[in-house]
């Protein structure tokens, strides 16, 4: 059986509505465990999409100390998410816009990734599968190009 629970917001800290789901949901598969079912645990991380470009936005705006976009995150762990991407890449907040956004975006959602992960853990909800979403859309844009070629 596959149970998939949590996929909390990829943009922030995991909060109480996400703990409260991990706890259903790991009491859930406890219970079929319990019934002999065999049970994998999977958090569906939707790290694709309008979301996660206004995340982006928002991680470069707070490195260039430049205010949220209107449509942004703002807050102390989005300055704090900036400053950890800048210690890896030193020159981000310089480049042009659209590499310092992707660069903000890979590396400012491995991070936030890595916080909920361990965040769960602390809360002794392990997990079997992590699934991003954004593996799933670079499989279907290489399907397109593909199917683009072919035609």
């Amino acid at each position: 059986m596959n149970l998939e629970f949590v996929s909390a917001n990829p943009t922030g800290p995991i909060h109480i509505g996400g703990t409260r789901w991990a706890a259903v949901g790991d009491s859930l598969a406890r219970i079929f465990e319990a019934q002999g079912a065999i049970v994998t645990r999977e958090y569906y991380f939707n790290d694709h999409g309008a979301q996660i470009d206004r995340f982006a936005r928002s991680l470069v705006a707070a490195a260039r100390n430049e205010s949220a976009p209107e449509d942004g995150y703002a807050g102390e762990y989005i300055n704090q998410i900036a400053e950890s991407v800048l210690a890896q890449h030193p020159d981000a907040a310089t480049l042009p816009d659209a590499e310092a956004i992707e660069t903000f975006r890979a590396t400012g959602v491995e991070l936030m990734f890595g916080e909920i992960r361990e965040s769960l853990e602390e809360f002794g909800v392990h997990f079997d599968v992590f699934f991003h979403e954004n593996s799933l859309m670079s499989q279907v844009q290489f399907r397109k190009q593909l199917k683009d070629l072919e035609d």
